[in-house]
């Protein structure tokens, strides 16, 4: 019998987000696309109510899937954004149910974020957009 379900293979190339807004309209959205070429775009758009103008960070680099387990990969590849130099060696795991299970279909899936550099995106969870989860 086997240990991981069908859940666990489901593919993780597909885009993700999320975006935190604060009652004065202020907020950040993160997304992460993921291509099937192993190579990532990941974007950090912070945006302000006031007339300031939107503040986009946008890093490139390659990634890799070890069981649920996401890897970024920068250094190398990407330009010398700081950004860029800490995404490096970032990792999140990848959370699905099976079909089994009672939050199947409750609770999208996800990437959490649970070593990096990047002060805000330890514990960040990013959810995977409903066009990329039927086509999984």
């Amino acid at each position: 019998m086997s240990i991981y379900s069908s859940a666990f293979s489901q593919s993780m190339e597909g885009s993700y987000a999320n975006t935190w807004e604060s009652e004065k309209g202020s907020g950040i959205r993160y997304s992460l696309l993921l291509n099937p070429d192993k190579t990532f775009i990941f974007e950090s758009n912070r945006f302000y109510a006031s007339s300031t103008p939107s503040k986009v960070e946008t890093v490139k680099g390659l990634w890799k899937k070890r069981h649920r387990l996401l890897i970024l990969k920068t250094k190398g590849i990407a330009n010398d954004h700081p950004l860029a130099k800490k995404l490096h060696k970032n990792k999140a795991k990848l959370k699905v149910y099976s079909k089994r299970h009672k939050n199947y279909g409750k609770v999208k899936p996800s990437l959490k974020f649970y070593r990096s550099k990047v002060f805000y995106a330890k514990g960040m969870r990013l959810i995977k957009k409903e066009e990329d989860i039927a086509t999984n």
